[in-house]
């Protein structure tokens, strides 16, 4: 499943118009769209706002085969599988991937610190 199909399917499991989703990413709504139709690859920011948007892992958005929901916390798998539409694949380089990766690692570490101040 490309990330576009996620993306389109998060929105409507929450109940969101690509308008509100456009909002919640700041950004325009045809830009969303393009997003959602696969038509613009997202760069590392887009990912990383969807991903803490809906409680994600970066990975699961943009590895194309991935089928499973995986929880941002825990890495495990949320209620169910989600069903494969039209399979687009992409591949991510290693380096984004990598970047990705350590975004996620600094924001779980900065989550944690503004818990413990609380």
């Amino acid at each position: 499943m490309s990330f576009g199909n996620k993306l389109k399917q998060l929105r409507k499991q929450n109940n969101l118009t690509q308008l509100q989703m456009s909002e919640k990413l700041l950004m325009k709504q045809s830009n969303y769209s393009h997003y959602e139709t696969d038509k613009t690859t997202p760069g590392a920011d887009i990912i990383m706002r969807v991903a803490t948007l809906f409680n994600v892992t970066p990975d699961w958005l943009i590895q194309p085969d991935s089928n499973q929901i995986n929880n941002f916390e825990s890495g495990s798998a949320n209620n169910g599988s989600i069903n494969h539409g039209t399979q687009n694949t992409y591949s991510i380089p290693k380096d984004m991937l990598d970047m990705l990766i350590s975004e996620q690692k600094l924001l779980i570490e900065l989550l944690q610190k503004l818990m413990n101040k609380s």
